[in-house]
Parts: C-alpha cells; sequence; structure tokens
C-alpha cells in the first residue's frame, strides 16, 4: 500500500497541472506532432514533461510520444480515459 501512495505523490509532483495531464492522455493514444499537442497545451507544459523524462521527441519522425518513464503511467491513464468515458 505504501508503495502505491508514494509512486502516486511521486506523480503528483511531475505531472502538475491538467494541461500536463490532457498532453499525457493524447500521447496515451499514440505519438503527435507538435501542432497538435500545442492544441492542448503550451511549449511551456509539453518542456516540463520532458523534463521529467515522461515524453520525448523523434527526430526522424517528427512526433512526441511517451518514454518507458511514461508509459509507466499507462494505467493511471487508462484509469483517467475510463472515467472520462462513462
Amino acid at each position: 500500500m505504501e508503495t502505491r501512495i508514494s509512486g502516486m505523490q511521486r506523480t503528483q509532483r511531475m505531472v502538475t497541472s491538467p494541461t500536463q495531464w490532457r498532453l499525457l492522455l493524447r500521447l496515451a493514444t499514440g505519438p503527435a506532432t507538435s501542432d497538435q499537442l500545442l492544441l492542448l497545451g503550451s511549449w511551456r507544459e509539453l518542456w516540463r514533461l520532458w523534463q521529467h523524462h515522461l515524453i520525448m521527441f523523434h527526430v526522424k519522425h517528427w512526433r512526441w510520444c511517451l518514454t518507458a518513464e511514461g508509459e509507466s503511467l499507462r494505467p493511471v491513464l487508462r484509469a483517467i480515459q475510463a472515467c472520462i468515458a462513462e
């Protein structure tokens, strides 16, 4: 139980705004271009997620995607998506 609580606290320190959650939710569905993501947020929000190693930019494909660290949030992102769908 304490592991889950510390994991959630760590996540809350890294993802600090609703905009960042929206960006992560979008990237959970697959890679996206900068233009697609900027419709949901700002460069500042992208930068913060990148600083926390949750997202990365593939120069070859010109797409943003989740990193392995970001993929570790997938269960949380799925739960949020399920709540939104209801």
